[in-house]
């Protein structure tokens, strides 16, 4: 993937200013404080903001947002099914996301971590050749964190993985490179 002369403004407020960047590794880290730009990079890459520059080599991403896009009148699998009609794929991703005893259970009576390891397996329904996580791990405890990259890293086999994170711990474990925004 490259990214050239990436620029992305909001109301006249530049967030990221001709960004270069050549991704040749399969699982890239982004960090940097709050503000810097992460988010808005991951969308950029999505598609899913206006910028100007060029990004070259995405043709199908799968994004998880940072905030949980789930629907309170479904139950936990159909949320996970929302985007695929395989149903083993469902049942696979819950069951290593160790979600099997809650899946007809209304995503409102879960915990936050929970909440968030239901849209990771959305996710991993999915099909892309790039993989966008902005922090996939919020709210989660280490062993559930290390539960869901392997997850993620499963399912991205030979793909590229680009996701978000303060925790320097996750991405010194599981990313090849770490950008500094």
């Amino acid at each position: 993937m490259e990214i050239r002369k990436l620029t992305v403004e909001f109301e006249g407020n530049r967030v990221i200013n001709e960004l270069d960047l050549d991704i040749t590794e399969s699982v890239v880290a982004l960090m940097g404080p709050s503000g810097r730009g992460k988010t808005t990079l991951l969308r950029a890459i999505a598609g899913l903001v206006e910028y100007s520059g060029e990004i070259i080599g995405v043709n199908h991403p799968v994004m998880l947002f940072q905030e949980d896009r789930l629907f309170p009148w479904l139950n936990v699998r159909q949320n996970a099914a929302l985007f695929t009609k395989d149903a083993s794929s469902v049942e696979y991703w819950l069951e290593r996301l160790g979600l099997e005893a809650v899946k007809d259970s209304s995503i409102t009576t879960l915990s936050g971590g929970m909440q968030r390891r239901v849209s990771l397996a959305a996710m991993l329904c999915c099909d892309g050749d790039v993989f966008l996580l902005d922090e996939p791990t919020r709210g989660l405890d280490e062993q559930n964190a290390d539960i869901v990259m392997q997850c993620v890293l499963q399912r991205a086999q030979g793909k590229t993985v680009i996701f978000s994170t303060h925790s320097l711990a996750l991405a010194q474990k599981y990313a090849q490179r770490i950008i500094d925004l």
